[in-house]
């Protein structure tokens, strides 16, 4: 590994024994080159574990439904890996699609996110929705206007919550389609 800390291509072709030019194809995807499906994943395993940077390896969460604005407040509780609480904040609620969240402008004692992994757990009430709670894994950081964002993903909706929120983007759904028309 470099001084700076960074992981390379060199340092993961080291790691398997293989060579670095190698390692660049697997992960660039060349076609002019054929490797087996057991070292590619090798490559990409070994990336991710030492933590190479490369557009490949770094993966971003995607929206799979569109989102709609949903203003309020939620309570915010940050819980480490180990399941030890890290803080408590209010937030602003920015959107919400089928599968997550927008949360901005915390507040809390605590001014900072862990470094850690870390899931939240969100609890709000709005008069669209009523009372909702759920546990989100966090998966994008977003800043604006010096504010932080952040976007959560939640996990494990059960059939009361699934059918709640699929009622109200339903709802706001329809209600775009009809003022396009």
């Amino acid at each position: 590994m470099k001084k700076n800390g960074k992981v390379t291509q060199k340092d993961v072709a080291g790691h398997l024994g293989l060579n670095q030019t190698t390692i660049s194809r697997i992960l660039a995807g060349t076609p002019k080159f054929t490797y087996s499906a057991e070292t590619r994943s090798k490559v990409f395993d070994a990336a991710t574990k030492l933590g190479y940077l490369h557009p490949a390896v770094v993966k971003t969460e995607k929206r799979s439904s569109s989102r709609f604005p949903l203003p309020g407040q939620a309570h915010v509780k940050i819980f480490l890996h180990d399941g030890r609480a890290y803080a408590s904040y209010t937030a602003q609620m920015v959107n919400v699609n089928r599968t997550g969240l927008l949360l901005k402008d915390f507040v809390g004692k605590k001014r900072s996110l862990p470094l850690e992994s870390f899931h939240l757990e969100v609890e709000f009430a709005t008069p669209q929705l009523g009372p909702f709670k759920a546990k989100a894994r966090p998966v994008r950081i977003h800043q604006e206007n010096g504010t932080l964002g952040l976007g959560v993903a939640f996990l494990a909706l059960d059939e009361r919550q699934t059918a709640m929120l699929g009622h109200f983007l339903a709802a706001r759904e329809s209600a775009e389609e009809t003022d396009r028309k």
